[in-house]
């Protein structure tokens, strides 16, 4: 008979002691271990001064949340959205780099053959959108691999237009049930919406005072990056466009109008022929998309062949 060593003590453990007891046990095998560990961290952030909850730093325990949401348990799930949705927002948006490594589970959750992962991983996204939502379209493969995550879980990965021929192909996918499938609508066009709509900020002229007023109308906008001859690709490895960050809105558009734009629309024209409610969201989505790609222009430029000259 082996014992295990064990230490006692007069005196209770200490709450920031506790928070790490419970973090280090979210990897549990235990189901109902890792649920009570949730449950505890949910109400340490509901109910604690805010001063106490931030002794452990959000990016020191957040990445071990995001395997949550592929977690097989659907009470685990629930438990993980109420604490995200308990998690002060200050501490998370504009963290890029939490948010690309949260990333890659949302998008294997949307992927999931269980319906009900493919749920709660598009709660998880909503909150994404509300709380970081520029972090999210912005950073690294959060454009691109998330739209394509979508397009495979509502079956429209397979649609292309071949260059052959005039006439759409499909590939057969599983079908979502209607309640789940207008529910992926909604949160897909919320996040077109993040990625596509344009957003206007009005700078306060007290910002700045006399003589430096509206000098926000004057400056390059945020994440709009110089270079006015990366089309040429004359320096630098081949792009890979589904793994680029995409910092500003005309970046998306392109890339977007490039890659996904055409499935898109043919998946949402067959959605809104079918009727119903998830007919009425495509139809809805189909009129925003046309106002948010109003402004966009497509490129004319032409990659140059090596040793030609420009003509």
């Amino acid at each position: 008979i082996t014992l295990k060593q064990q230490s006692l003590s007069i005196s209770a453990p200490s709450r920031h002691a506790q928070f790490e007891q419970h973090v280090s046990l979210l990897s549990s095998h235990s189901e109902t271990v890792r649920k009570s560990s949730l449950s505890y961290l949910t109400s340490a952030f509901s109910t604690w001064p805010i001063d106490e909850c931030k002794k452990p730093d959000v990016d020191y325990f957040f990445p071990k949340l995001s395997p949550l949401i592929v977690d097989a348990s659907n009470d685990v799930r629930r438990q993980l959205l109420r604490l995200f949705q308990v998690l002060p927002a200050d501490e998370i948006k504009g963290k890029t780099e939490m948010i690309e490594k949260m990333q890659p589970w949302i998008r294997s959750g949307l992927c999931h053959l269980a319906t009900s992962i493919n749920d709660s991983a598009l709660d998880v996204l909503v909150w994404v959108l509300n709380t970081a939502g520029d972090d999210l379209v912005s950073g690294i493969g959060g454009w691109v691999k998330v739209l394509d995550a979508f397009m495979a879980m509502l079956g429209w990965l397979g649609w292309t237009l071949p260059d052959d021929s005039s006439g759409w192909t499909s590939i057969k996918t599983r079908r979502l049930e209607p309640k789940l499938f207008t529910k992926a609508l909604n949160v897909l066009k919320r996040f077109l919406r993040a990625g596509l709509e344009h957003r206007q900020i009005v700078p306060k002229p007290s910002e700045w005072g006399f003589p430096l007023w509206y000098t926000e109308y004057y400056m390059i906008p945020l994440g709009i990056q110089s270079n006015p001859y990366r089309h040429m690709g004359l320096f630098g490895p081949p792009l890979d466009e589904e793994s680029l960050p995409y910092g500003s809105r005309e970046d998306r558009q392109r890339v977007y109008h490039k890659l996904s734009r055409a499935a898109v629309e043919k998946g949402l024209e067959a959605t809104k022929r079918e009727g119903g409610e998830p007919g009425r969201v495509a139809a809805s989505a189909l009129e925003d998309l046309a106002n948010w790609m109003k402004d966009f222009q497509e490129p004319t430029y032409t990659r140059r062949p090596i040793g030609l000259p420009w003509t």
